[in-house]
């Protein structure tokens, strides 16, 4: 009986052993689970300048010494920050951690590598950069270069040599004769539509300028010449009064399309009586400004040509009957343009006509003989109607 005793009690206790001896083993296999799956960073330095791994001291989240690089960090949770000194054992200096961060702690929560870097960068190669423009696609303006805010006396096409670093260079917003500058195009393909543009490798960096608001002036479109039909400005005055409507769109037209819809705005009014003056011969522009009427400033467009040396301003909305009602000294405008390109007021593309602007009202002289001329053509009496109300342009 004692024997049996015995042996139960021997068997209870290697029961008791192994199940100990289980527990134990799971326990080890779960902290040696849990250590595998913490965030392991392994932290290094390396200097370019002799080109090799270097041993620096490291703090993390406080300074505590001990640490030196390279070394391995394993952490169970949370973020920590690690810290390298600013100058490494030889005197140089930090440079960049390879994250790209510059700050000699960097912040980490994820395993990884993170390399220290001192010493100077290389020194970079000098570059070359080709500054041009083009015109409408195609051509050269010959605009000036600025770089770095400094007038550089050069104009496109130019190349600067032997350049280092990081630069601006700056093309006007207009070129000659008003073009509008556009946007940027390098050989990157990257586009901008800021006249400066920052580079810091080689290549050619293309302004591009556009006509602009001068698409719209087409004396040579066949519709437009055959509609102008070489006439005197008075004829095509009276024409474009009397067989254009205001309309109520919202875009610029070109000319051929205000004649089709026989309708438009006083741009397009504008855009039509200059375009067929052109046609005819004339030195003829669209009067961009604003005007006052009766205390209300309005945005407004109009027309200006040179008759015998004397800039005349008219009203394409009014026939010639109807000029003498309109007060030219209330138009102020901002500048002119034709197919040709963008011009101060009071000028031409002859040299300037020294005139002021209360000297471009139309004279009554020649108002009083060119009205006796139009009245006798019947074929554009039939063709007046009466327009008493001057539509202003306030979208322009």
């Amino acid at each position: 009986m004692k024997k049996q005793n015995c042996a139960i009690a021997a068997l209870i206790a290697l029961f008791l052993f192994l199940g100990l001896a289980s527990v134990s083993v799971v326990q080890c296999s779960i902290r040696f689970w849990r250590y595998s799956q913490m965030p392991a960073v392994f932290i290094n330095s390396y200097c370019n300048i002799l080109q090799t791994d270097i041993s620096v001291s490291i703090s993390i989240d406080s300074p505590l010494p001990g640490f030196r690089t390279p070394y391995t960090f394993v952490f169970a949770d949370g973020t920590h920050s690690i810290s390298v000194p600013k100058i490494d054992g030889c005197g140089h200096s930090f440079v960049r951690w390879n994250t790209g961060e510059t700050s000699t702690t960097i912040t980490v929560s994820s395993r990884g590598t993170y390399i220290a870097y001192y010493g100077l960068h290389p020194t970079p190669l000098p570059y070359d950069v080709v500054i041009e423009t083009s015109f409408n696609g195609e051509g050269n303006l010959n605009v000036n270069i600025m770089k770095d805010g400094e007038f550089t006396g050069f104009s496109t096409p130019h190349t600067f040599t032997s350049l280092s670093g990081v630069h601006n260079f700056t093309v006007p917003s207009r070129g000659p004769n008003g073009h509008k500058f556009e946007h940027w195009e390098d050989a990157s393909a990257s586009k901008t539509r800021f006249t400066t543009i920052t580079v810091s490798s080689g290549g050619v960096y293309t302004a591009f300028y556009d006509v602009g608001l001068c698409i719209y002036v087409t004396p040579f479109d066949p519709g437009v010449i055959e509609a102008a039909d070489n006439r005197s400005w008075v004829e095509l005055l009276d024409f474009v009064a009397s067989e254009i409507n205001y309309g109520d769109n919202t875009h610029w037209q070109m000319p051929i399309e205000t004649l089709l819809q026989g309708s438009g705005q006083c741009r397009d009014y504008s855009t039509l009586y200059v375009s067929m003056l052109r046609a005819s011969g004339y030195e003829a522009y669209v009067a961009i400004g604003y005007r006052n009427s009766s205390g209300k400033v309005e945005g407004h467009a109009w027309v200006v040509f040179n008759e015998d040396e004397t800039l005349i301003h008219v009203e394409p909305q009014r026939n010639l009957h109807n000029q003498q009602f309109v007060n030219f000294t209330d138009y102020h405008p901002d500048y002119y343009f034709n197919e040709n390109g963008i011009y101060a007021p009071i000028t031409s593309e002859n040299p300037p006509i020294p005139v002021t602007q209360t000297e471009v009202v139309m004279p009554s002289a020649i108002l009083s003989v060119v009205t006796v001329v139009s009245l006798s053509s019947s074929i554009f009496l039939a063709r007046r109607k009466n327009k008493d109300e001057l539509r202003p342009e306030t979208r322009l």
